[in-house]
């Protein structure tokens, strides 16, 4: 048996790392793991070569190691478990006083019941080993067949795609100096003007007649294509309908991950740009699939140094409650990602309004999550408190985000017609409209909700053009001799404008939407087109 007391604390010191995957694994990748399991490890060495200098015996040392590694990666689980329960009432000392008081009971007993014994622990450390090979299986065992029939799909997803040539077209236009700086700003959730003023009471006229007098058109009885941002993202930036999807993947498949690495990060519309010599921006979001880029030459984002997986499994320790007491340095990711949330609308404003000056042609794809929740940053843009959010009502946050939004197009819009002298698209989209007001959505929200109300608010969207003609920075192009009319999706948003200034001939698609009806089957389609319109 001594030869296996290196088992359980090696495996305890993985397990915390993959529970924490194998819950999020519709939204991660394996390779998440590979920085915490070193980590982890190292870690554990460390505690195995204290206890080794305390008991001068290698099982000893082990069971101790595996007693605290348990204890230090349940900490936060125990907290909330304690606090959920009401225990913290029924004994007021003190939340982290009790827990940690308790975990000390139970650590220096092991302590010195490991002392004081004499005789061999074998049985001790072969329970510790089928415990934890235990759970390793049960966490372990579902994700093999996932992750097989996730780079099966994958690999069923690049074959078709290759096979589409979408981003290979033929192209007439090689003269670059016509070829123009393209801004594609995706605000999550933003309404149509329709919707804001029959459901919200929100006049947003005043906002769009000012894009107009700046020669916007809008195209105010836009639909989205697929009312949800991971396939409306993957439709628009592929310039494909997915109705293949169902086929591709199957009906039954669920994992949306499959998507964020082939559509979402190495898409057709970066592809075509930047093989004519495009310099590419992405200005992501905390949402994992638009954080970064691979393909874009710069990313800016301050989520981009914030690795959510780990900060999670760092949450969750003992070490994390005990720097709280220590300086204050308590880390609590929720507070946290809702304060660099309002940052980021901020920082990202502004490095946009930078790369305006930047030389072309460059293509800019932003996306912020406004107006979609949290609710943490006014009319203004600025971050409110905590106490005001707690007040305010999810309807008027989400009016004020718009609001925010509106600011950020206006001054974006002064900006880049100000500073360009080539050529400029400006493009903005919203992805899927509001899952307010409340009483239109139930708590799973709009895929299973039937009703023509849901389907409009959350089917109808902003889309908003400016576009200067191909051989003049300064002077409005003809949007009706583009084919941009008042009736848009965004699936035909970069066919058209890559038929104008490339001379590309992407045909035009319908302007179809759709929705899936069961989470489970998100490539399982059904078509919502008249109900919408």
């Amino acid at each position: 048996m001594k030869k296996n007391y290196f088992l359980h604390p090696l495996l305890f010191a993985i397990l915390p790392v993959l529970i924490l995957y194998a819950h999020n694994v519709r939204e991660a990748w394996p390779v998440l793991m590979a920085r915490p399991v070193v980590y982890v490890l190292l870690f554990a060495l460390a505690s195995w070569l204290v206890s080794l200098a305390v008991f001068r015996n290698k099982e000893k040392a082990s069971i101790m190691t595996s007693v605290w590694l348990i204890a230090f990666f349940s900490y936060g689980h125990s907290f909330l478990f304690a606090a959920n329960h009401g225990v913290f009432q029924l004994i007021p000392l003190g939340p982290h006083l009790l827990l940690i008081g308790g975990y000390g009971v139970v650590l220096v007993g092991t302590l010195i019941g490991l002392l004081l014994v004499k005789k061999p622990v074998e049985i001790v450390t072969a329970f510790l080993n089928v415990a934890a090979v235990t759970l390793l299986l049960i966490n372990l065992l579902p994700l093999v067949p996932f992750e097989v029939k996730r780079m099966i799909a994958l690999q069923n997803l690049k074959n078709y795609m290759a096979q589409q040539h979408i981003k290979d077209a033929e192209y007439q236009n090689t003269d670059t100096a016509t070829y123009p700086d393209i801004y594609y700003v995706v605000f999550d959730r933003y309404p149509n003007q329709t919707i804001a003023s029959t459901y919200f009471d929100f006049d947003n006229t005043e906002f769009l007649d000012s894009l107009r007098t700046k020669n916007f058109l809008i195209a105010d009885q836009s639909i989205a294509n697929y009312p949800t941002t991971f396939l409306s993202l993957s439709s628009s930036l592929s310039m494909s309908h997915l109705t293949f999807l169902k086929d591709v993947l199957g009906p039954t498949y669920s994992d949306q991950s499959v998507l964020y690495k082939e559509l979402l990060d190495d898409t057709e519309v970066a592809e075509f740009l930047t093989e004519k010599g495009y310099t590419y921006y992405q200005l992501g979001s905390s949402w994992e699939p638009t954080k970064a880029s691979s393909l874009a030459q710069a990313n800016f984002n301050l989520f981009l140094d914030l690795n959510e997986f780990e900060s999670f499994l760092y949450e969750n320790t003992l070490l994390n409650a005990v720097m709280g007491k220590i300086n204050g340095s308590q880390l609590f990711t929720g507070v946290k990602l809702l304060e660099m949330k309002a940052a980021n609308v901020l920082f990202k404003t502004e490095k946009l309004k930078e790369l305006a000056a930047e030389p072309g042609p460059k293509f800019i794809f932003a996306h912020y999550l406004l107006p979609h929740p949290p609710y943490i940053s006014a009319a203004d843009c600025q971050q409110l408190s905590f106490e005001e959010v707690r007040r305010r009502t999810e309807d008027l946050g989400y009016i004020d985000q718009t609001k925010c939004a509106n600011k950020i197009m206006t001054e974006l819009t002064e900006v880049i017609q100000k500073t360009t002298d080539r050529p400029v698209v400006i493009i903005f989209q919203s992805d899927e409209g509001p899952f307010l007001p409340a009483q239109y959505f139930n708590d799973t929200k709009y895929i299973d909700t039937p009703g023509k109300d849901a389907y409009k608010i959350h089917g109808r969207i902003l889309n908003a053009f400016y576009l200067t003609d191909k051989n003049s920075p300064v002077t409005p192009a003809d949007y009706a001799s583009i084919g941009i009319t008042q009736v848009e999706t965004p699936v035909n948003t970069f066919r058209l404008l890559f038929n104008y200034y490339f001379g590309t001939n992407y045909p035009v698609l319908e302007d179809r939407s759709y929705i899936f009806t069961d989470s489970q089957r998100p490539y399982d389609f059904t078509e919502i087109t008249d109900w919408v319109k």
